[in-house]
């Protein structure tokens, strides 16, 4: 059994009738198994949070009864270890989402981390107008440029600014109780990344958090199918969110080209066995019921 993650775009082409299949023949594969994860219930949550005219709501509903109709194997929960597939209902994990409303921390950092990246890049292209044409390297060839390997040996310093806004991004959420009991679950030791370390750092979910958002960063700081418009904060911050829970499934499935090309880099230098594939690609591995 194939094990099958979409990413949101896939959802809303298909809401959107730019893909053309529905829920029942979705359902009609024998040999895959839907998994949907914490991050779609989050952005659906901002979807009708920011919908306050009700403009969307149709298509807002829509998504959400697509993504309720299929045939899922759970939802996709992080925990203090690995990736673990909550037997839950979209509506259970929503009202948990609603509880902790983390929107408003969200769009501070992701608008920080966006300008950190286009500041970076427009240094780095003003040196070496090369860079450019970073984008256009296949995703094991980015890994051998000299501004990544630059980047990447920055790791520990990010890590040790994690350790030190940790507290306070938790108490803004969760409360000073709270808080001071997931700090130290939630404290990253020292740490060297390594190409093929998916293994060692799969069992340690805030490490692997941290670590795939310290990637995406790299890639989009070096140009490499980076996201360009500030309008894309939040979808940017779920990309990299998709990217690991995608990591327990067989295929991430996704219609943005930039999105697929960058995290095949990431989970390749990483050593992730999930390929990257467009829904055509996903239409030839599955099996309708004959």
């Amino acid at each position: 059994m194939n094990r099958i993650y979409f990413d949101t775009n896939i959802f809303e082409d298909i809401v959107k009738k730019v893909i053309d299949i529905s829920a029942n023949e979705l359902n009609s594969f024998t040999n895959v198994a839907y998994y949907i994860s914490t991050a779609h219930v989050e952005e659906y949550f901002i979807a009708i949070k920011n919908d306050s005219k009700n403009k969307y709501t149709q298509y807002n509903h829509d998504r959400k009864l697509l993504m309720s109709s299929l045939k899922i194997k759970g939802i996709l929960n992080p925990s203090h270890t690995r990736i673990w597939n909550k037997p839950e209902k979209f509506d259970d994990c929503l009202s948990r989402v609603k509880q902790f409303d983390t929107t408003d921390i969200m769009v501070k950092k992701g608008r920080k981390i966006h300008q950190e990246q286009s500041d970076f890049f427009k240094d780095l292209l003003s040196s070496n107008p090369d860079v450019q044409n970073n984008s256009n390297l296949d995703f094991k060839e980015i890994w051998d440029k000299d501004e990544v390997k630059r980047a990447l040996a920055e790791f520990p310093d990010y890590v040790k600014t994690h350790n030190t806004s940790l507290f306070h991004e938790l108490k803004y959420v969760y409360g000073t109780h709270k808080a001071l009991e997931f700090v130290p679950l939630k404290k990253l030791d020292p740490f060297e990344i390594e190409r093929g370390c998916f293994e060692e750092i799969s069992n340690k979910y805030s490490l692997m958090e941290t670590i795939f958002e310290f990637l995406h960063s790299t890639l989009n700081k070096c140009g490499y199918n980076r996201d360009k418009k500030d309008s894309t904060v939040i979808s940017g911050i779920y990309d990299t969110t998709h990217s690991i829970y995608g990591t327990y499934c067989d295929y991430f499935v996704s219609s943005d080209d930039r999105l697929r090309k960058r995290i095949s880099a990431i989970y390749y230098y990483l050593g992730v066995p999930t390929e990257v594939i467009t829904f055509n690609d996903f239409l030839n591995i599955a099996d309708k019921f004959k």
